[in-house]
């Protein structure tokens, strides 16, 4: 009976010694990812006060964020107190300057009468020759279909659809309609408009 014994406590032994290695190799691998993971989790806020500090440096400028790349996060992750950094999307944290427009810029006239929808739908291109009064020294903001063409006067022309067109001469000044016009433009036909004489 001793005998029996003795050999099962041989048995138990190379159990034991099996175990060791493999409980050992759990806890350094437990040590390291521990280690990255507070690595990884004390540099994010170092990331955060960079761009904070950017931001101070930098007042009229715009300053974009990106978010860092998922393969940088921390091994957990997916826990739910963890931030969410990867899936964030840029942004801006200032606003650009605002863009001025000149005043002298060509206004459209509020009042432009539209062409009626239930015209006849004429095709090709035609030509429109704008001019202001000879008396006249200023030059004119031209309007076709609320839309500005340039300055009087419009020399050598401009092609526009065959149609009806309203011409509105505006002075640039003022903003004031000078001078408001119906038009058919026919295809290969040039039409003129030019300023009436003043009162």
């Amino acid at each position: 009976m001793s005998t029996h014994l003795e050999a099962a406590s041989h048995d138990s032994l190379p159990r034991r010694s099996r175990a060791v290695p493999v409980i050992l190799g759990l806890a350094v691998v437990l040590a390291i990812g521990g280690a990255i993971w507070f690595l990884a989790r004390s540099t994010t806020p170092s990331v955060v006060d960079a761009a904070v500090a950017q931001l101070d440096a930098a007042p009229d400028a715009v300053v974009i964020v990106q978010a860092p790349d998922a393969s940088v996060a921390p091994p957990d992750a997916e826990s739910p107190d963890a931030p969410v950094i990867a899936d964030a999307p840029p942004r801006v944290t200032r606003d650009a300057a605002p863009v001025r427009v000149p005043q002298d810029a060509p206004r459209a006239p509020p009042d432009a009468p539209i062409a009626p929808l239930d015209a006849a739908v004429e095709t090709g291109i035609g030509k429109l020759i704008v001019k202001h009064h000879p008396s006249r020294t200023s030059y004119l903001d031209v309007f076709v279909d609320g839309k500005p063409i340039g300055k009087t006067p419009i020399l050598p022309f401009k092609a526009l659809p065959a149609g009806a067109h309203v011409v509105t001469l505006v002075a640039p000044a003022t903003g004031a309609v000078v001078h408001r016009e119906d038009i058919v433009i026919v295809d290969g036909r040039t039409t003129l408009v030019v300023q009436p004489a003043p009162p």
